[in-house]
């Protein structure tokens, strides 16, 4: 349906109706608005149906003005373009005042709130402070809160609240009383309700407030509710914040609904953060210092990057009616260090003056063409996952690898050779040894031989 609506409030013949989309608890709807008031400009939709039927409620037949609602809107009745009412929390009081020293009887207090569910144990000589207490220091709730009000005659009252608003966190009390009697108006009885949908959910307790979902009625015909004030997604794009029931004279015909631009300010401002940060990277990255250089120093890639990016800053868009804008026209302005600022009141200026060409030049006329897109796809050269730096990362990984199966090819060479070694130096050393142990026996022989005389000292 997005697709629908597109095409009708784009089309250029199209100067009188506006199309949108309505949500409700049922689902998505269509809706048709006239840009001017009047019957003269009421809207009638014809349909040629490719399913051969053009009166049915299927295919784009359904979307005809025969088979449209349409609402009546009056200011004096309770239709109209919307109808707020607020969401309440329910609150339940004591109808039986007491005094502070008061005891109230004992037994157990079951609470229930939209699915939490827990007991109380309540003895005899508990005070309305300890029934207090016993509620709100009770580890299952998650759902009620309990007070004393005390009114104008200085009587206290016990109070339960439902934590949250809307229907569903309406509170449920029911009593298991000890005197025997679990409907009476004595005895812990006193606190119990009826249930939390019935008009009179009051039971023995009083009721200050009536859970209640916030409501809205769209074109007099869709009602949503919710448990909370406010409404996002009912309407495409809009957010609509409930804060009282309009009475019946208000002026509800008619809901003003403004652009909010802050956040194109907001963006730039993220854009321009991230690109200082990067620079700032980029100048620790490349650091040529004397005393130590950045990992990528003198490194082209990291230096092809910054340029090309910053040249992409100086191109000019087209924003429409034959017009092109830059970053520098936006407020974007490049400094010195290479880093950049923003001037927001050039920009708010400009969208002031033409908001359609501040989102032209961003998005493009297609919405495809626009500077966004463009970044987009000029870093993802770079950066997506098959792009220059995971190739780049790739390739150094790559050498890494070859150098670790490299000099581990190494390092079994040298153990081999150190074995080798080893091994030759031992047989050496044993061979000298063997001769050095023949030199000693054959001296030793000589020595002892006929005819030979030994020299005097």
């Amino acid at each position: 349906m997005s697709d629908i609506v597109t095409a009708i409030n784009d089309s250029e013949d199209n100067t009188s109706v506006v199309a949108r989309i309505v949500t409700d608890g049922t689902g998505q709807h269509l809706v048709f608005n006239s840009i001017e008031p009047g019957t003269a400009n009421a809207v009638t939709v014809t349909a040629a149906d490719s399913d051969g039927s053009n009166g049915d409620l299927n295919g784009i037949s359904q979307f005809a003005s025969v088979n449209m609602d349409v609402p009546s809107v009056s200011n004096s009745d309770m239709t109209g373009l919307s109808r707020l009412s607020s969401d309440t929390t329910n609150k339940l009081t004591s109808v039986n005042g007491f005094d502070s020293n008061d005891t109230v009887g004992s037994g157990t207090l079951s609470f229930s709130s939209d699915g939490n569910r827990f007991d109380v144990n309540i003895s005899a000589t508990d005070k309305l402070d300890d029934i207090v207490d016993a509620i709100n220091n009770n580890g299952d709730n998650t759902s009620i809160k309990a007070s004393i009000v005390i009114d104008d005659a200085g009587d206290e009252h016990l109070m339960f609240s439902s934590r949250q608003s809307g229907d569903v966190h309406a509170i449920t009390v029911t009593a298991l009383d000890d005197d025997g009697d679990d409907n009476d108006m004595s005895g812990i009885s006193q606190f119990s309700s009826v249930n939390q949908t019935a008009t009179a959910n009051i039971g023995h307790m009083s009721e200050v407030d009536a859970a209640a979902d916030a409501s809205i009625i769209i074109d007099g015909t869709i009602a949503v509710t919710n448990s909370e004030n406010t409404f996002k997604d009912v309407i495409d794009g809009v957010t609509i914040t409930a804060n009282k029931v309009h009475d019946v004279g208000d002026d509800i015909s008619r809901i003003t609904i403004t652009e909010d631009n802050d956040n194109v300010a907001a963006g730039i401002n993220t854009f321009v953060e991230s690109f200082n940060a990067l620079v700032a990277l980029s100048d620790q990255l490349g650091s040529s210092s004397e005393s130590g250089g950045g990992a990528l120093s003198g490194d082209s890639l990291l230096r092809g990057v910054m340029t090309k990016i910053r040249s992409q800053f100086n191109q000019a868009f087209d924003s429409g009616n034959d017009t092109t804008l830059t970053l520098s026209q936006l407020g974007i302005r490049t400094e010195r260090d290479g880093t950049l600022s923003f001037e927001q009141d050039t920009l708010d200026d400009l969208i002031e003056e033409s908001p359609d060409r501040v989102q032209t030049f961003f998005l493009g006329a297609e919405g495809d063409n626009g500077f966004v897109n463009n970044m987009d796809e000029f870093l993802g050269f770079y950066t997506d996952s098959d792009g220059i730096i995971q190739q780049r990362m790739d390739g150094k990984t790559a050498q890494l690898d070859k150098l670790d199966t490299e000099y581990e090819a190494f390092q079994l060479k040298m153990e081999s050779l150190e074995a080798r070694l080893l091994s030759q130096y031992n047989a050496m050393d044993l061979i000298v040894a063997q001769l050095s142990s023949t030199g000693s026996y054959l001296l030793a022989q000589l020595e002892n031989m006929p005819g030979v005389v030994k020299s005097s000292s």
